[in-house]
């Protein structure tokens, strides 16, 4: 009958509209998701150009962060602040602690991220080469700054390229560093036999590298 029929038209416009409705909000979904990553993009990339052209360490800094938290897995920004750390060929303990603030809390996803290998070697370097702490004028520290580079290095070779020149340097500092952390405890144990012949190939191979 005609009311039936009245009824079932109702039925399929209302589907039809709610259908048309769905495709509305989802197609608007598409469009805030675009323009919003392309805000982002935009954001972090004048960001990083902000870093890159600023005279003023902490300003550098500051914008580096900034791109960071758009982007807490790009691995440029944080080999920005590394850069501008050691660029007075210092690395101090104040911004040893505001390093580890910022690249702690995103360090797993650093990690799955394209690049972590290189960030992790000049993080290493930094330490081996300009860490700070424990530095007298009667004490050059480089024990600490050898051992304090293990971790970033031993990083950089098992999130690296076999091969790669940044790997095979990596690899060498490590076993270096590795030596004289382990050095004294093996000699009061007796048990230093064969470390020095690995340490002078090590050595070598570091010399020869560079």
């Amino acid at each position: 009958n005609k009311d039936h029929r009245k009824k079932q038209k109702r039925k399929i416009g209302f589907v039809a509209g709610m259908f048309a409705a769905s495709a509305v909000f989802l197609a608007g979904g598409f469009v805030f998701n675009y323009l919003k990553t392309e805000t982002n993009n935009s954001n972090y990339d004048n960001f990083m150009a902000v870093a890159q052209t600023s005279v003023v360490d902490e300003e550098k800094v500051e914008n580096y962060v900034r791109a960071i938290e758009i982007k807490p897995d790009s691995v440029e920004p944080y080999i920005g602040i590394v850069d501008t750390y050691k660029s007075d060929a210092s690395f101090t303990i104040e911004e040893e602690n505001s390093l580890k603030k910022i690249i702690n809390p995103n360090l797993l996803l650093l990690r799955e991220s394209e690049g972590y290998d290189e960030l992790a070697y000049e993080i290493g370097k930094t330490y081996w080469y300009y860490y700070e702490y424990g530095k007298t004028e009667n004490d050059d520290n480089q024990i600490t700054r050898m051992t304090s580079s293990i971790q970033w290095f031993h990083d950089a070779v098992k999130y690296g390229t076999p091969g790669s020149d940044n790997y095979q340097l990596a690899n060498t500092y490590e076993q270096i560093g590795t030596f004289y952390k382990e050095i004294t405890v093996r000699v009061n144990e007796a048990s230093d036999k064969g470390m020095y012949i690995e340490y002078f190939n090590s050595l070598s191979a570091l010399l020869s590298g560079m």
